[in-house]
This record gives structure tokens, sequence and C-alpha cells, in this order.
């Protein structure tokens, strides 16, 4: 079966660091499927997104003992995480650019997902957002 996973995944609010994550134990639940936390400020936690089937799951942070922390946005929205089928590239063109950048790539994918937004990365370099046509 197609799915995916392997992601990291950035949880951003407030007070993170009142809660000690060695000692607490806190974990991301997509799902059933959990995954640690690590709490990286105030303002941050990450974790890795387990591997599953495509589709779109609930999300929340929890305790150990699996008492939610948070489970929704501060207007009571429910979070939730969706899994995509992977990004196959069938074709890049040019394959080459100039020291300067600027170059225009046409990439072909062979993916459909709707409302995803996009962007070419180069190294650690942010190049710029993706058009889609």
């Amino acid at each position: 079966p197609r799915g995916s996973g392997g992601s990291v995944v950035v949880v951003r609010g407030k007070f993170f660091d009142t809660v000690d994550s060695d000692d607490f134990g806190i974990i991301c639940q997509f799902g059933e499927l959990i995954a640690k936390a690590v709490i990286v400020n105030d303002d941050e936690v990450t974790c890795v997104a387990p591997h599953q089937s495509e589709g779109t799951v609930q999300f929340q942070l929890v305790s150990q003992d699996l008492e939610i922390l948070v489970n929704e946005f501060y207007d009571q929205t429910p979070l939730q995480y969706t899994y995509l089928p992977p990004i196959e590239i069938t074709s890049l063109a040019p394959s080459f650019g100039t020291i300067h950048g600027d170059t225009m790539l046409l990439i072909e994918l062979d993916w459909t997902a709707e409302h995803i937004h996009l962007r070419c990365i180069y190294g650690k370099n942010l190049a710029s957002v993706a058009n889609i046509i």
C-alpha cells in the first residue's frame, strides 16, 4: 500500500517549555500511532510523523499516559495531519544553471494533491515558491 511518513512536524504554540518532555513524556499522536515529541523551546515542539496510509488523521500532543495536552487550535478547530502520496518527478529541465541563479525550472510530477504549497529547495537554501501549472 502507498503511504507516507518520516516528515519532521513542527508544532508552534506557547508554554511548551513548562513541560519537561523527558520526565513527563510528551508524545505526538497521529491517529492511532505515536511518535516521541521534542520540546525545542517555549514556542515549538517537533516530532517525526510515523509511516501510515494516505489520508487525514487527528493530531494531538499527549502525555505518556495518553492524557490529551493539545488537540485543537485556539478557535477549537481540531488539529489534523494529512498523509500524502509520495511525489514522483518524471522530468526536470534544464538540468543545469548559471552560478548566478535565477534559472527557471520546469519540473513535471506524477502526483495529484490539491491545496498543497510546494517549494524548491537547493541544499539548505530556500529557492522559491513553486508555481503549479
